[in-house]
């Protein structure tokens, strides 16, 4: 089945949004990073492209890095359209995906495991089992079901009104035939006999 038109404009407008997002967050990790961990004479304009090679493999780093990524999550901006895109599926699993992906790099120099599991281990810990990730999903889903409800309910009503006009259109002319007995008939005609004669009567006189 295809998908209406808006909806692809808009998945394409969050896929859109996660990829700028993850540029500022290259820019703000290699920040955070360097400032705690690199030296005296590291910046972290010179590392961008280089520090998930260039540092050694620390617990300590790889907690600090899942921390601060939360963080960055969590202080995602509300779209100024209100279209609550930092709070739909497509951006965040987009999103957290790519940053899943970037970070393996350093990740896997712990040499437990492939590169690829530790990126699925991130996304699982990003994603998954992240409370806020969850709340703003729930909150994304409820808001637009109540949306999508109302919606319904519009359209069951202009449904309706339109069936009671094509109704009204197509209903029948009544007419009533009132049909008299004999009894009826002549008293009716004798009625009438009186009153010809009271006038005849009235005229002659």
């Amino acid at each position: 089945m295809a998908k209406p038109k808006r909806l692809i404009q808009l998945h394409e407008q969050q896929l859109a949004k996660s990829k700028a997002q993850f540029e500022l967050y290259k820019e703000f990790i290699v920040k955070e990073f360097v400032d705690e961990f690199g030296g005296s004479y590291q910046r972290a304009e010179d590392l961008k492209d280089i520090w998930r090679k260039t540092f050694s493999f620390n617990p300590k780093c790889k907690k600090f890095l899942i921390e601060k990524t939360k963080l960055f999550i969590y202080i995602l901006p509300l779209d100024s359209k209100g279209e609550n895109i930092y709070q739909s599926p497509v951006f965040l699993k987009n999103l957290i995906g790519q940053i899943s992906d970037y970070l393996s790099v350093y990740m896997c120099k712990e040499g437990l495991k492939q590169r690829n599991e530790y990126t699925k281990e991130l996304i699982n810990i990003l994603y998954n089992e992240n409370k806020h990730v969850n709340l703003e999903l729930g909150r994304y889903v409820s808001r637009n079901n109540k949306e999508w409800g109302l919606q319904q309910k519009e359209k069951r009503e202009r449904q309706a009104a339109q069936k009671k006009h094509e109704e009204e259109q197509k209903a029948p002319v009544i007419t009533i035939d009132i049909k008299i007995g004999p009894v009826q008939y002549s008293k009716i005609m004798n009625k009438k006999i009186r009153i010809l004669k009271r006038e005849l009567g009235h005229t002659k006189s």
